[in-house]
């Protein structure tokens, strides 16, 4: 008896033990990547991302990598990558996160040496405050890279029935704004609406850099949801580096009850882009129109679909905006 007993005790310690160490090491049994996100046009596998190839004399490389250092829950994270690739022309994407199962593999369609765009699209539970994605890329002849590491950590948001949230992968100062069926507009110097909804991260504000790059536009439970249509857009306030000439890519989503919302004008996720030296230091009204979604009303449905552009045309007066203005004036 007293065997057993020390014997049960013994395993009971070896099965605490090896949670333990699984915790210490971050990784939990049931985690997989799609835990965590999933990529637009991705499929998913199970298992760790293919092994580089090896041979550097064929292997292609991820010369550029940049995307956002934060991530926001149930928003987006757009990655642009450039591939380099001696052999042949780079045809896929892996995305994985450091020590945890499964990958998604996305085709580029012969991309060496152009910009490829990733969107990760975030689920709304996130279950590590931080964590490591991890990029390769393959070309047609089957050569792999080495893999490229974004570190990122979660930004804490406030949860609610309606969510709208914009993300970037440059040091800019972009803008989330949402028109409310009663042409209500909530932006960054009409944060909060009669309705309860209100902007609850304005990143990079006037070009004071936090590197969060994320805008949310929340309405919490306690908020009104007025039946009708509703307009978001991106505007592309101020560039914060006049020597930069570099394009900034963006993606926002919205979500009702936490599912993403089919929108009846534009697309969701949306993803775009904006030129170098295009910002417009814009408020009320500014911006390009990237959706429109009803909610409640079946009526007050738009009979009529629209193509949007994905950048903006500049500065509508011609002149280039002053980098020393502030968005609270």
């Amino acid at each position: 008896m007293k065997y057993m007993r020390y014997l049960l005790i013994l395993v009971v310690a070896m099965i605490a033990t090896i949670i333990s160490c699984q915790k210490e090491e971050g990784t939990v049994p049931a985690e997989n990547v799609e835990s965590f996100f999933t990529v637009s046009h991705g499929s998913y596998h199970e298992g760790a991302i293919p092994e580089s190839s090896g041979n550097t004399h064929e292997q292609p490389s991820i010369s550029t990598l940049q995307g956002a250092s934060y991530v926001v829950p149930g928003g987006a994270n757009t990655i642009s990558l450039i591939a380099d690739d001696p052999q042949g022309d780079v045809n896929k994407v892996y995305v994985g996160i450091k020590g945890v199962n499964g990958y998604f593999e996305i085709t580029a369609g012969n991309k060496s040496k152009d910009t490829i765009s990733v969107t990760i699209i975030l689920n709304n539970t996130i279950p590590r405050d931080s964590f490591t994605i991890v990029f390769k890329v393959g070309d047609k002849n089957g050569n792999i890279s080495e893999a490229t590491s974004l570190p990122v950590k979660k930004t804490r948001v406030q949860k609610g029935k309606l969510e709208v949230a914009l993300s970037w992968d440059l040091k800019y100062d972009l803008d989330l704004h949402v028109v409310q069926p009663d042409s209500e507009e909530i932006y960054y110097h009409h944060d909060r609406s009669s309705e309860g909804g209100y902007l609850d991260l304005d990143s990079n504000a006037a070009c004071q850099i936090d590197g969060i790059n994320n805008e949310h536009i929340v309405y919490p439970d306690s908020a009104t949801i007025l039946p009708g249509t509703y307009i978001v857009r991106v505007d592309f306030f101020m560039q914060c580096n006049d020597s930069d000439s570099s394009i900034v890519h963006y993606t926002v989503t919205a979500r009702y009850n936490g599912e993403l919302i089919n929108p009846v004008s534009g697309s969701n996720p949306y993803t775009g882009y904006f030129m170098p030296f295009t910002d417009d230091n814009g408020g009320a009204g500014s911006g390009v129109e990237v959706m429109r979604f009803n909610i409640g009303d079946k009526k007050s449905t738009t009979l009529y679909a629209f193509e949007f552009p994905e950048y903006a045309h500049g500065n509508k007066k011609g002149k280039k905006p002053c980098k020393n203005c502030r968005k609270c004036k």
